[in-house]
Order: C-alpha cells, then sequence, then structure tokens
C-alpha cells in the first residue's frame, strides 16, 4: 500500500479527506480515460463528480 498526496493518473484507488472534521472516502478509478467512483448504496460505478471545494488534507491510498 502506498499513500499519495497527488491523484493517480490510472488504475483503482481510495480518496481519503477530512472535512468539518471526520474522515471520509470514496473508491475511485480511471476507466476509458474518464474518473469513476463506487457507489455502494447501488453497487455499481458512476462517473465521479466533485461534490465539495472545501475538503482538506486529501491523500490518495494506492496497493502496489
Amino acid at each position: 500500500m502506498e499513500i499519495l498526496d497527488g491523484m493517480p493518473i490510472g488504475g483503482q484507488f481510495v480518496m481519503v479527506w477530512k472535512f468539518e472534521g471526520s474522515i471520509w472516502s470514496e473508491t475511485l478509478k480511471w476507466k476509458d480515460g474518464r474518473l469513476w467512483r463506487y457507489l455502494e448504496a447501488i453497487a455499481d460505478w458512476d462517473v465521479y463528480v466533485k461534490s465539495n471545494d472545501l475538503i482538506q488534507d486529501i491523500k490518495f491510498v494506492v496497493t502496489a
């Protein structure tokens, strides 16, 4: 496992960040040049849309 400060440009990874004092995460992947996120509620992937510019301390976790 590797923790990065910058978003990977390929593959699947987890984005971890801090927002309003809580830790959050999302599973993301690059596919066909687009960024997708996994939605647990429907157990499927959807195109990622950044939802909040106030998130802090963003890190990216990738497996080797």
